[in-house]
């Protein structure tokens, strides 16, 4: 997608989707695209296609990328190209940019960036320290970078372990339950053991405070209310 302002100058991005496996589509249209889907009401219809007033591509061109292989519509012929990891998906992502740059050279002077969200953050640090080596070691063509950007990233497995300590530190949970949830959990809140009632107990009571405390901020959501033909604003904040 080129920049709606100046492609010849305005910064190239590489942007992939996290999952791993979710389609580059995603960002496409929910998230920094130029195309969003209409909000109306079903009627049995194909959704309609609006134009983004926020798309990042108002100053920047964007190429959105489905990897790993045979991600939303990507696909490979040889059997072993569908072979997945981590590895296999920053080659692929390296190998894809400079093919795309050898095709499109009127945007090697760009300054090109990477981006990502949810789990690509797994990926995309790993794909700018390859370019950088790359450039380092003279491999053509060269890219020049610029920099990385990523949101909601998961940047190491153990990330969910976080979400307690962050809930308490925004005052989302009170000081009881994290207290509570440290003691019976062990610090450690992914996979937790479904023979630890305690902890169980603790997860349970976080998990129903904390969508309950979200569903109020959605359901007093402008948008939504007017999507809901509700004019009644929900004031009680749940006590977690």
């Amino acid at each position: 997608m080129k920049s709606e302002r100046n492609p010849k100058e305005d910064p190239l991005m590489l942007w992939l989707t996290g999952g791993p496996g979710c389609s580059a589509f995603s960002g496409l249209v929910f998230e920094i695209g130029p195309f969003m889907f209409e909000i109306k009401e079903y009627n049995g219809s194909v959704p309609a296609l609006a134009l983004n007033p926020h798309s990042w591509t108002k100053i920047s061109s964007i190429i959105f990328v489905d990897l790993p292989a045979n991600t939303g519509f990507s696909y490979a012929k040889p059997p072993i190209a569908n072979q997945r990891s981590d590895s296999k998906q920053i080659q692929h992502a390296l190998q894809f940019i400079r093919k795309w740059l050898m095709d499109h050279p009127e945007f090697f002077s760009n300054s090109f960036y990477v981006g990502g969200d949810s789990y690509s953050g797994m990926i995309v640090p790993a794909i700018a320290l390859e370019i950088l080596k790359g450039n380092e070691d003279s491999v053509k063509p060269s890219i020049n970078y610029h920099g990385y950007l990523l949101g909601n990233p998961i940047t190491k497995p153990e990330d969910g372990n976080y979400k307690i300590p962050f809930a308490h530190g925004m005052g989302l949970i009170s000081d009881e339950l994290y207290e509570s949830l440290k003691s019976n959990c062990g610090e450690k809140y992914q996979n937790v053991d479904p023979n630890n009632e305690m902890c169980v107990r603790d997860m349970a009571a976080y998990e129903k405070g904390y969508a309950a405390l979200l569903s109020t901020y959605w359901a007093n959501d402008d948008m939504v209310r007017r999507a809901l033909g509700e004019t009644t604003i929900i004031r009680e904040t749940p006590e977690l």
